[in-house]
């Protein structure tokens, strides 16, 4: 099921073996159809035995080393001690049991009164899989922060325009950004040309 439903934008194969945390895993590789995703793939190190994720990478097309990855360093598969889920109160706690039967009712009712979330001020996404794009309205820069951090940022962003507006771009290995000075935020791993598309279809 679930290689039906990303099949129409990802091609998923499984492409050898790894051994991660010393266990032996295979990878499996999702890799974008779309081109103008700026993602080359991304490989998810499945443990042999378990079937458990190992380690994921994202890899940034033409770049040698993963733009991310984060996996386990040691792993260790077993049934852990009653110890671990006792709960030890603090000296002087006061412990009251209450009855939650009926609480899954209570957070049903709260979102039937609640009011629908619309309006400007909420982010929004353009497009579809691989190349959606995430648009931030009224996002506000300060001129300089003192770490020097922003002033760095900005100063390796182009200055573009269109009919959407001017602004600043800022491009990377993995991700895009295109920040209008109407304080519209565009980023996503896409090439920047989809950025500016996404930005010409919102109105501000």
């Amino acid at each position: 099921m679930l290689l039906g439903v990303v099949d129409p934008s990802t091609e998923v194969v499984v492409d050898g073996t790894a051994e991660v945390a010393g266990r032996a895993a295979y990878e499996l590789v999702l890799s974008p159809r779309d081109e103008r995703s700026l993602v080359s793939d991304v490989r998810l190190a499945v443990d042999g035995d378990t079937s458990m994720p190992l380690r994921v990478q994202v890899n940034a097309d033409g770049e040698d080393e993963p733009a991310f990855e984060v996996g386990f360093t040691t792993v260790t598969f077993g049934e852990p001690s009653d110890d671990v889920f006792r709960f030890n109160p603090p000296p002087g706690a006061t412990l009251e049991e209450q009855d939650l039967s009926g609480f899954g009712a209570h957070t049903d009712a709260m979102k039937d009164d609640a009011a629908p979330q619309t309006g400007r001020g909420l982010p929004t996404v353009v497009g579809e899989g691989w190349t959606s794009v995430l648009v931030v309205p009224d996002v506000t820069v300060p001129e300089s922060d003192e770490s020097g951090i922003l002033d760095a940022l900005l100063g390796s962003t182009a200055t573009v325009s269109g009919s959407y507006g001017s602004g600043r771009l800022l491009e990377t290995a993995l991700v895009s950004a295109l920040l209008l000075d109407d304080g519209r935020l565009f980023v996503g791993a896409v090439t920047p040309d989809v950025l500016e598309r996404a930005a010409e279809s919102v109105t501000s």
